[in-house]
């Protein structure tokens, strides 16, 4: 989500300056610069929000073990899913990612650290990936 959140903006206003330059579009007579600043605003909005939700899981959250059960790759993205255990209760949680050296190396079966949301304890990041 605030991958797209910052790759979205840049690619659309990317677009727009391409056709401006071949000619293809007016930038005084045209609405789209219009709807694409709103656009752009809800997309930076977006990642505000993820960046505000992550920082605040790893300032007020809690730092548990958890064991990966499942780590899912296609092409450059994946899912690494992993358990771990809450006051008394057992929760699965998953972290959408970027394939990268650091993540293909998560494995079912390996223990990492995550940190949990005091609030909402199904939502967890895995601490390496993120700090």
């Amino acid at each position: 989500m605030a991958f797209m959140g910052a790759i979205f903006p840049v690619v659309m206003w990317g677009i727009f300056l391409l056709q401006v330059i071949l000619g293809n579009e007016n930038p005084s007579t045209s609405t789209v610069p219009l709807i694409f600043g709103v656009i752009t605003l809800l997309a930076v909005l977006v990642l505000a929000w993820r960046i505000i939700l992550i920082n605040t899981v790893f300032s007020d959250g809690i730092e548990t073990n958890a064991t990966i059960n499942k780590a899912f790759f296609f092409r450059d993205k994946g899912t690494i899913t992993f358990v771990y255990t809450y006051m008394g209760e057992k929760y699965s949680s998953s972290n959408v990612v970027m394939k990268w050296k650091r993540t293909k190396g998560y494995i079912p079966g390996m223990d990492v650290a995550v940190m949990i949301d005091r609030n909402r304890p199904k939502r967890a990041f895995i601490r390496d990936l993120y700090s």
